[in-house]
């Protein structure tokens, strides 16, 4: 492995891209397991749901960089609350013009499982995200790009790495990269996607 001064934007960008799929395919074992019956309902996707995040965490961690991406300033709650009004509002405008396909929880009546993989997505899936994205990822790319440049990779990345839905995330995903630039800290990207996840969960286990 190259020092980590002599890692170029591209070889970043592609070691990312190896290691979000190396992620993803982490849950796919407890997902078939579930699906063939070897597990209860609900428990292969909550166990996709904490391994898929846990993975994500490491390149972070490994490289000690958590506690210095979360340095303050802290999250400006009226800069938060701001986007997420307006993320809430580009996304019903989006739904309402386009066939935005959006992904969602769809669990089989409210049981251990289902709590566990509702924190999960609410809770774990923004920290992991966030600090790989705009942690980990725009660290490495900031040493040889501009940070509109890294926003615009970053976000891009975000994105496509949520497959069919990646439309459907754009509204935060410019709202994630905002915040990031607006205070070089990850703090308030990373309460504006809390707060959206929860408010997801808690929208989906209502219904």
């Amino acid at each position: 492995m190259a020092p980590e001064n002599t890692v170029t934007p591209w070889r970043a960008l592609a070691v990312a891209v190896c290691w979000y799929a190396g992620a993803a395919m982490a849950g796919v074992p407890f997902v078939l397991l579930e699906n063939a019956g070897r597990l209860p309902p609900s428990m292969g996707a909550a166990l996709t749901a904490l391994v898929v995040p846990a993975v994500l965490l490491l390149p972070t961690l490994r490289a000690g960089l958590a506690r210095a991406l979360l340095h303050p300033p802290m999250a400006r709650p009226v800069r938060v609350g701001f986007a997420f009004v307006l993320v809430l509002i580009a996304n019903k405008a989006m739904l309402a013009l386009l066939p935005v396909p959006v992904a969602e929880m769809a669990p089989t009546g409210l049981n251990f499982w289902v709590v566990v993989q509702s924190a999960a997505i609410a809770l774990a899936a923004p920290v992991a995200e966030e600090l790989f994205f705009r942690g980990w990822l725009w660290a490495r790319l900031s040493r040889s790009w501009s940070p509109n440049v890294v926003a615009t990779v970053t976000g891009v990345a975000f994105a496509l790495a949520h497959a069919q839905f990646a439309a459907s995330v754009l509204p935060i995903t410019v709202a994630l990269s905002w915040l990031r630039l607006r205070d070089d800290s990850l703090r308030a990207p990373l309460a504006l996607h809390l707060a959206m996840n929860v408010f997801a969960v808690a929208v989906t286990l209502s219904r």
